[in-house]
């Protein structure tokens, strides 16, 4: 369960499932008409990769890229096994023809963990981002600094299944998004320096996983230890890099306000942060000081960040965007999901001759993953320290709504705001409209 603030009606409204579930839209033809697009585009692929599997084999190389492609609009089409099925066999493919090692198999990698998110698959996922770290690794090394990307969103794929759900056992996704960090942390300092600036996003993340433990820990206690469970042991993988140690670190607001200082610390210090980088940096910690129930140390932060924007007259749209309204925390950085080329939803004709370059451009859209059916809009007043006040339900969305306005009025009492601004000050807010996803 997540919630989200909503900066304005309009958009839940535009957005919101209609009594059946299903997404509305402002124009009754665009889902017919792409669905009848993408029907023709897959029967194409289907009757390509036949012909060109009759003519030139069961492995050839051409029909990686086919089954590919194939996938993707599968995928569009919300036809998820099919798509799955479509990714293997184009990853087959490749490793038969480019080696079990090839990196060209990331692009079926990446479309299979877009497929297990849309299906509701977090164990399939993790395991998934597993294989992809080990492409790389035997690609480049362990320690190569093109190993730290995937590590980071790894790392912020982990933190955001945890928030998806916050079960005992799922403290596993918070090791595993800590021990990414912590191992990126490392070849970066190894390579650039303490203070270089790719440490900066990478110690935010570290910041919130000692977050999430230390109330994980207070939300599990017990006499056996509040993550003294099988389960959990059974899915920690024993990567050679992640230190055991680091799974028993128990200092976890310690650690969490460490990342923090160090993180100010290369902004101020590193003449190559902008006053932008140094402003998020200042809103990053201020959010991590409030969730910790520190309000003035965390309104001074955000002050100061706020300070270096209105020196730059061109940033008032940043000051809007960070203190306009007020912001649910913790806010884990985004993972970036797969990306479809632009011309993959385009149909096929049947004489058309398909190769990867047809799959390949500079401008590419996310997948769009589906959003989440049932949620709860409800109104909530923010004070100016953060906290909430005065929650009422608005509406409720699900076939089953026993039990929702208890869970909703539970995650927003538990939540924490970074408040909205004027002038310079922390100001209250009524009725803020929050729309709670309900898993």
């Amino acid at each position: 369960m997540s919630a989200t603030p909503e900066a304005a009606h309009q958009e839940v409204k535009d957005n919101a499932p209609a009594d059946n579930g299903e997404l509305q839209s402002t124009d009754s033809e665009v889902l017919p008409r792409l669905e009848t697009t993408l029907d023709r585009t897959i029967a194409n692929y289907q009757a390509a990769i036949a012909e060109r599997e009759a003519n030139y084999g069961p492995f050839d190389q051409e029909l990686s890229e086919m089954s590919y492609g194939l996938g993707n609009t599968l995928f569009l089409s919300l036809r998820f096994p099919e798509a799955m099925m479509a990714y293997q066999r184009a990853m087959h493919l490749d490793r038969v023809n480019q080696g079990v090692y090839s990196l060209g198999q990331e692009p079926m990698l990446r479309g299979i963990i877009a497929t297990q998110q849309a299906m509701g698959e977090p164990d399939a996922t993790s395991e998934t981002y597993l294989q992809l770290l080990w492409l790389y690794s035997k690609a480049y090394g362990d320690t190569d600094p093109r190993m730290i990307p995937i590590l980071d969103e790894a790392s912020r794929w982990h933190m955001q299944a945890y928030s998806a759900s916050g079960m005992r056992d799922d403290v596993f996704h918070l090791h595993m998004a800590r021990g990414f960090s912590t191992h990126a942390i490392n070849i970066a300092t190894e390579h650039f320096g303490e203070s270089d600036l790719r440490l900066v996003g990478l110690l935010q993340n570290t910041a919130l996983a000692n977050y999430y433990l230390e109330q994980h820990q207070k939300s599990y206690p017990g006499v056996a230890g509040w993550e003294d469970t099988e389960a959990m042991f059974d899915r920690l993988p024993n990567i050679e890099w992640i230190p055991q140690e680091l799974y028993w670190r128990r200092n976890f607001s310690r650690e969490g306000r460490k990342a923090c200082k160090k993180m100010i610390s290369i902004l101020e210090n590193n003449s190559a942060a902008s006053p932008q980088d140094k402003a998020r940096g200042y809103v990053a910690n201020g959010d991590m000081l409030l969730l910790l129930n520190k309000p003035k140390s965390a309104i001074k932060s955000y002050q100061r960040a706020q300070l270096l924007l209105e020196q730059e007259a061109q940033d008032k749209p940043m000051i809007e965007e960070l203190f306009g309204a007020p912001k649910m925390l913790p806010q884990p950085r985004s993972a970036p999901i797969p990306s479809v080329p632009e011309n993959i939803s385009q149909p096929v004709d049947d004489d058309t001759k398909l190769s990867f370059a047809d799959f390949v451009g500079e401008s590419v859209d996310p997948l769009p993953l589906p959003t989440p059916k049932e949620y709860v809009m409800v109104a909530v007043d923010v004070s100016e320290k953060g906290t909430p006040d005065n929650i009422n339900i608005v509406s409720i969305h699900a076939d089953e709504t026993e039990g929702m306005e208890k869970r909703a009025r539970r995650a927003i009492t538990g939540s924490r705001f970074r408040p909205r601004f004027e002038n310079g000050s922390p100001v209250t807010t009524q009725a803020l409209p929050v729309k709670v996803l309900m898993n």
